[in-house]
């Protein structure tokens, strides 16, 4: 996929917000984290993980899969209004069970159901307007950051409230701006339909490799509470924040490269070569904080294990562009689930032989591994069968 200007002007608008993302949650680790009691963290993270598996199960795959179906075509989104529609409903069905005294698990459903929502909005402006998509990404991060810094008191109660409130407003403002339709005849509920059953008979292999993909991410948060009955310290959950950070700063490039994809463009080689350099370059900085000593000193912050968590998402960062590609071309969905699984159960074998201490390093030093193996496969496939490639 050749970089033109304009493709680099659609990299420079995701990262720009991307950045502003990251910042806020650097913000609200530097600026709220330290006001929060011991374990509250620990514990919205575990609670939001738990959400994310149940919101990326119910949504059957439809961020990746839906813009396979709409590919570009705005007659064809706005044939899909029903289903963002609905979900944005159950949202707010869930948090009015909530606010008449239905439980933080009421609240926790209404935090999944936030993510199912975005997940079919995603889905359906993806490849059509990625930078909509860029802003339900994003935005909703800087403005959890801005109510946190002014609510006084945060529990875990007010952190959810203030994630499903924050991301509510952003979606329902971008469902209005992007111009897809309020009202809607049969045929538009009939094609929603049918994609919908598409995405529970086809959309089996992307949910299930979503749910593994925050598996991945999430397995050394909650690997220990589900197994060890505890949870982890405060710094291992703000060292596997930042590593998520890098991933989400890499996406920003992965997502602009799989709507291109969809189109037909880019080859599995130039694919292998972008991961490569995404591994290299989140790598490199992951040794520095490693290696370097970092004169900032910040409460639950511990550089050498941030450095270590920066190079376990570096492999991610590069599993997942190539995931995208062979998402694009409807091919090696064994592939990528057995890559996956393999990286769940390798962390939860860590978390049960090693102390704490040493699960974000082993896991590194094991993910760091895989990405690798996976690369030189992929590059060897690439340079071996060039037929099988789209063209540029």
């Amino acid at each position: 996929m050749s970089l033109t200007a304009k493709v680099m002007l659609g990299y420079g608008h995701g990262m720009a917000w991307k950045i502003a993302a990251l910042a806020s949650k650097l913000g609200f680790v530097l600026l709220v984290l330290p006001k929060l009691a011991d374990g509250v963290f620990a514990q919205y993270a575990y609670i939001s993980s738990i959400a994310l598996f149940a919101s990326l199960f119910l949504s059957f795959g439809a961020m990746d899969a839906v813009p396979t179906y709409v590919r570009g075509k705005r007659a064809i989104r706005d044939r899909l209004a029903p289903l963002v529609h609905a979900t944005l409903a159950g949202t707010i069905a869930a948090f009015i069970a909530y606010s008449l005294g239905g439980g933080l698990w009421a609240l926790g459903a209404a935090a999944a159901g936030c993510s199912i929502a975005y997940f079919f909005l995603a889905g359906v402006l993806r490849s059509t307007e990625p930078h909509l998509f860029e802003l339900i990404s994003n935005v909703p991060s800087v403005a959890f950051l801005v109510l946190a810094l002014v609510v006084p008191g945060l529990t875990i109660d007010l952190l959810l409230v203030l994630f499903v409130a924050t991301n509510m407003v952003v979606l329902v403002a971008v469902v209005w701006w992007s111009g897809l339709p309020w009202r809607y005849g049969r045929r538009a509920l009939a094609f929603s339909r049918l994609i919908l059953a598409h995405l529970l008979v086809q959309g089996n292999a992307k949910t299930l490799s979503n749910m593994l993909l925050l598996a991945d991410f999430r397995a050394l948060i909650t690997a220990p509470g589900l197994l060890l009955k505890t949870l982890p310290s405060d710094a291992i959950a703000v060292a596997m924040t930042v590593g998520e950070a890098a991933w989400q700063l890499a996406m920003t490039v992965i997502n602009r490269n799989y709507a291109a994809y969809c189109a037909g463009k880019g080859t599995l080689r130039s694919s292998t070569l972008m991961a490569l350099s995404m591994l290299a370059a989140i790598s490199l900085v992951g040794a520095l904080l490693i290696l370097v000593p970092v004169p900032i000193r910040l409460s639950r912050f511990e550089w050498p294990l941030i450095g270590w968590a920066m190079i376990a998402f570096a492999g991610f960062a590069a599993l997942s562009e190539l995931r995208a590609f062979l998402w694009s071309r409807g091919v090696g969905d064994g592939a990528i689930l057995l890559v996956q699984s393999a990286a769940v159960l390798i962390q939860v074998a860590i978390v049960l032989a090693l102390p704490s201490g040493q699960w974000i390093p082993a896991a590194a030093a094991s993910l760091l591994v895989l990405a690798l193996v996976c690369l030189a496969a992929a590059g060897g496939r690439g340079h071996k069968k060039p037929s099988t490639q789209a063209a540029h």
